[in-house]
């Protein structure tokens, strides 16, 4: 059974389109008007072998806010019907990783109900043109409607290392739940190698 969905949401300020596909490469097309997410997005995507299409028409010309806060409510819809009745994922995940000095922790749950705990406090405003506190909203509208619970703490200084994170490490959770559960069994004496390598 393929694990695919497309969700289409309009609202008065903005038209989204995404379409998902949980057993993909880590291709991604994006037309947000927004650059940093979609570097964000494409990020997920890439470690999580994830295909991502999204297209959103937002009121820009106001702020970035409707937009990404849409974009993720939206993306966790896609990912609830690509889930299905959860029937051969592994229900969580986790994933450490480290760059240079930092090191970063997110785990995922999809447990039917939705819960986020965002550790991660910026050092600025904005990165680019996209205001940090964005980034929370995105991941409130996914876990939300995703309906699961994302975790994510870290040991870091540097604001460019923490957005890398944040993207590599829910792209590398999502990974870990696309294993079907009749390997679960084989898996168990290779997870610690795996989340070495991973």
């Amino acid at each position: 059974m393929a694990r695919t969905a497309t969700v289409e949401r309009n609202t008065l300020e903005t038209r989204i389109r995404v379409s998902v596909n949980l057993d993909g490469t880590g291709k991604s097309q994006f037309d947000t008007g927004v650059p940093f997410l979609e570097h964000m997005m494409d990020q997920i995507a890439r470690h999580g072998l994830i295909d991502l299409d999204i297209f959103c028409k937002g009121d820009l010309h106001i702020d970035d806010h409707h937009t990404v806060e849409d974009i993720g409510i939206t993306l966790g819809q896609a990912f609830a019907e690509a889930i299905g009745d959860k029937k051969g994922i592994v229900r969580y995940g986790h994933s450490y990783v480290p760059l240079d000095e930092a090191l970063s922790r997110v785990v995922i749950d999809f447990s039917g109900r939705p819960g986020l705990s965002f550790n991660c406090d910026f050092t600025r405003a904005s990165i680019g043109k996209l205001d940090t506190q964005l980034f929370w909203e995105f991941f409130q509208g996914f876990v939300n409607h995703a309906v699961c619970t994302l975790i994510t703490s870290r040991v870091l200084t540097p604001t460019t290392r923490l957005r890398r994170f944040s993207r590599r490490l829910v792209g590398r959770c999502g990974w870990r739940l696309k294993w079907i559960l009749v390997w679960r069994a084989l898996c168990h004496p290779l997870k610690a190698l795996c989340n070495i390598l991973l």
